[in-house]
């Protein structure tokens, strides 16, 4: 499992394992989707 911390004001990194994993590159998007009240995916989004 990959963690990240979540900054004062809300931001966080995206660790590059996922990034490699997910081909996410700068300036990329991603869409996270909740599930429930304490699972949330992030998925690669496609800026539509």
């Amino acid at each position: 499992m990959t963690v990240a911390n979540i900054s004062s004001q809300g931001q966080t990194t995206i660790p590059k394992d996922v990034r490699d994993w997910l081909w996410l590159e700068s300036g990329g998007r991603v869409e996270f989707i909740v599930q429930g009240d304490t699972t949330a995916v992030m998925v690669p989004s496609s800026g539509v």
